[in-house]
């Protein structure tokens, strides 16, 4: 395969757009295939990159596929792809039971793959229609893998999306956090993420340790999902949305009677200012019910030395052998009510007292944890 097209928009501000970074920028380290970028409008936060990362993706600007070809149209201002070329194949990012995103339609021959994140057990028979499209699904996590092959998807291979390690590795505190003993969670705003789960241990562990401070990065673009945070069996109710439909952080804290001076919610982070914070944090905490992937959050803090503590159920599996990750293995079933249209077989419900136990062995040795994790 001498080229290929990357069918999403690149950015640093999702999953999908700082996975395609990293992508550009592996492929940019081998020096092939060529890589040819089919996204809608210029890409996104280039300015914001840091710069050899934007004169490595800034280059693939003349390269961004923009003349005529029948077919393909973007799902955002559904303007026709146009290009001269077709790439010798396209990856295609694909969501829950294999929707295309972003991208629409067919595109003359090439060799389709697709990429999942899939955040459940079930497959419908539509869902099997369109993976039977492409010519090699790959896989977020073994987990997804496993699922796609029960339903006779034999193409289907897992492929773990890594982290950038020129960025997120360990390094000296600023002493900023001034004594406290921080501990990180992040990831959407949404049941599945578990943090009904997160404030209930911390809870527990902030009465033992009134220096803790649990750092929150729960940004979410999909505000249709905060509500769901309800149906966590450790939850106090919803979250108040602001008028801009974010969740109120600091009324839902307070619900659970985390004090205002026990938590710090930087709200949303800049990609590159990710790996300063996470030099203030001694642990991080990922207890997340189910997991397509291997939770780009979790991989950072773990790449920069940050005791992660993941719950040991579906794309976590990939991670709990890794130096500094700390696996909870106590894992309760997840009624598949709380799931639209799935199955919640392999999701997990960890427990709040094994997280307040890992958190107990990391403050013992606070000094050393984050040494003993590099």
């Amino acid at each position: 395969m001498d080229s290929l097209g990357l069918a999403w928009q690149i950015n640093l501000s999702t999953g999908w757009g700082v996975f395609g970074l990293n992508l550009a920028l592996d492929i940019a380290r081998r020096g092939a295939p060529d890589l040819r970028l089919i996204c809608p409008g210029p890409i996104e936060h280039l300015r914001a990159m840091p710069p050899w990362h934007r004169r490595v993706i800034g280059s693939l600007e003349g390269r961004r596929l923009t003349d005529a070809v029948p077919g393909l149209r973007f799902t955002r201002d559904r303007a026709e792809l146009k290009f001269g070329a077709v790439p010798d194949a396209i990856l295609y990012a694909l969501g829950n039971d294999f929707t295309r995103l972003q991208v629409r339609g067919r595109a003359p021959a090439h060799r389709t793959i697709g990429f999942v994140f899939l955040e459940n057990s079930r497959i419908g028979p539509e869902g099997l229609a369109r993976a039977r499209y492409y010519d090699r699904i790959l896989a977020g996590s073994r987990w997804n893998q496993s699922v796609m092959r029960a339903h006779g998807l034999d193409r289907a291979r897992a492929v773990l999306q890594g982290v950038d390690t020129a960025l997120f590795h360990p390094r000296p505190r600023a002493g900023l956090a001034r004594g406290r003993f921080v501990v990180f969670s992040g990831g959407a705003f949404e049941f599945r993420k578990g943090q009904d789960v997160v404030v209930a241990a911390f809870h527990a562990f902030h009465q033992r340790h009134p220096e803790a401070l649990l750092v929150t990065c729960w940004h979410t673009q999909f505000f249709e999902r905060i509500a769901s945070v309800a149906l966590g069996r450790h939850a106090r109710g919803a979250a108040p949305a602001r008028a801009d439909g974010t969740p109120d952080l600091p009324a839902w804290m307070a619900l659970h009677d985390i004090p205002a001076d026990g938590f710090f919610d930087p709200g949303y982070v800049p990609y590159h200012n990710l790996p300063g914070l996470f030099a203030e944090c001694d642990a991080a905490v990922f207890p997340s019910r189910v997991e397509g992937g291997t939770n780009l959050f979790a991989m950072q803090t773990a790449a920069s030395g940050v005791p992660t503590i993941v719950s040991a159920n579906t794309g976590h599996l990939d991670l709990i052998e890794r130096a500094g990750v700390i696996a909870l293995t106590r894992q309760g079933p997840v009624a598949a009510s709380h799931l639209r249209g799935g199955e919640t077989e392999g999701w997990g419900e960890s427990d709040p007292e094994e997280i307040v136990e890992a958190l107990e062995a990391v403050w013992r040795q606070r000094e050393s944890a984050r040494t003993d994790a590099v």
